[in-house]
């Protein structure tokens, strides 16, 4: 998975970690923090109108404000492991072991449930 999050830089995922490429003037990994840097990437998408990642992991969905120091706005923890996930503007959907269905809102700081 990867996902362009500025015009120079581009987030990708493997089955164990999530990595920041810097694409100008050459590419160079950004040093993220450990709890983003070990998590596997589901789905990730950058609030609209803000700087703020929103990141789908297994477990959790996460608003990131800074993602070299790790600083979170809200985290909302999955009732079980997340098999799939898909964002569009700001709105959230994940299913989770079972077949259970969230849809979830983000807006500033902020992740609501909203089924």
């Amino acid at each position: 998975m990867s996902l362009i999050i500025s015009p120079s830089s581009l987030l990708y995922s493997t089955a164990i970690s999530t990595s920041l490429l810097n694409l100008s003037p050459e590419v160079t990994e950004t040093d993220l923090a450990s709890s983003i840097a070990s998590t596997p990437t589901l789905a990730a998408a950058i609030l609209p109108s803000t700087k703020t990642l929103i990141h789908v992991a297994p477990t959790a969905i996460t608003l990131w404000d800074d993602l070299e120091a790790g600083n979170s706005t809200a985290i909302w923890q999955a009732p079980g492991e997340i098999t799939s996930a898909q964002i569009s503007e700001g709105a959230i959907i994940v299913s989770t072991v079972g077949g259970d269905v969230h849809v979830l809102k983000a807006t500033s700081g902020k992740l609501d449930c909203i089924a």
